[in-house]
């Protein structure tokens, strides 16, 4: 089991974990008391997820035991198939036991395995264009066409970015961090880590630790604090809204519009338990 003693607010949080013969997690049983279990075969493939007694996923797998079926919790039943090369060749939606399929996609490839075209019968085609580096160079759909452009170190440059005159050679950037793409603007502090963004007038602040992990997030609606374990794993995360001050409002007003923006910008505290490296 893991304890998870976190001092903001003080209060304990512990995991229980079920482990098989092959020392594969089976089942973990969850601070709120929920039972989450997963039937797996052979080396860890998983073939259901069970929350409590009600099953949320099962699946059906090909010889390679790749995934071909997958019944999920709502009643929907995907479908895929795959090209002999490994490759995901369609995929279908259907509600179970119905033979009227509500989402089919395929894919298509190129000699070198790249994705070339995507048929989507809600969406229309999508149609990608590569380099001879394998570099993606545009994807057209019936809805819009974007193209890209990179410089000979494959960094995306901004297509709305002035040309300089041939004579004139671009600066060098040693650095090998993005500044501006698409109207958006970033800085970084001496290591590299991104410390502000702007986009269209709209600021994002980040701040790290001396271990180039991040400590705070903020932004015009809200800000988040994040907690770490001995081993650099986040462990929580708070975040609260931003409550503009209301002059004459009473407490009670103002406890409540405070309730209403964490709750309109999904503010509060989340936990992390973790399973060596990976979380639960």
């Amino acid at each position: 089991h893991q304890h998870l003693h976190l001092y903001k607010p003080c209060h304990v949080a512990i995991w229980q974990h079920e482990y098989d013969a092959l020392n594969q997690r089976i089942a973990t049983i969850r601070p709120d008391g929920h039972r989450v279990s997963w039937l797996t075969y052979g080396s860890g493939h998983l073939l259901a997820m069970k929350v409590d007694d009600i099953e949320l996923l099962s699946y059906q797998r090909d010889d390679l035991h790749r995934e071909i079926v997958r019944h999920q919790g709502n009643g929907l039943q995907q479908r895929q198939s795959w090209t002999p090369n490994g490759q995901l060749q369609e995929q279908t939606v259907a509600l179970t036991g119905s033979s009227t399929r509500l989402l089919v996609r395929n894919y298509r490839y190129d000699d070198a395995g790249q994705l070339t075209d995507l048929h989507d019968n809600r969406r229309g085609d999508i149609n990608y264009r590569y380099d001879p580096l394998g570099r993606l160079l545009g994807a057209s759909s019936q809805y819009k066409e974007e193209t890209f452009a990179l410089d000979p170190a494959s960094n995306l440059l901004d297509p709305k970015a002035p040309r300089r005159p041939i004579h004139h050679p671009p600066p060098k950037l040693l650095d090998n961090l993005l500044r501006d793409y698409v109207g958006q603007h970033y800085t970084y502090d001496a290591r590299g880590n991104l410390l502000e963004r702007l986009d269209n007038g709209k600021k994002t602040r980040f701040t790290w630790d001396l271990y180039d992990r991040l400590i705070r997030y903020e932004d015009d609606h809200l800000t988040a604090d994040f907690a770490y374990d001995a081993l650099g794993r986040r462990v929580a995360k708070y975040s609260k809204a931003h409550c503009p001050p209301s002059p004459g409002a009473g407490p009670a007003w103002i406890e409540q519009q405070q309730r209403t923006l964490n709750a309109q910008y999904d503010c509060g505290q989340n936990i992390y338990g973790w399973d060596g490296e990976l979380g639960l």
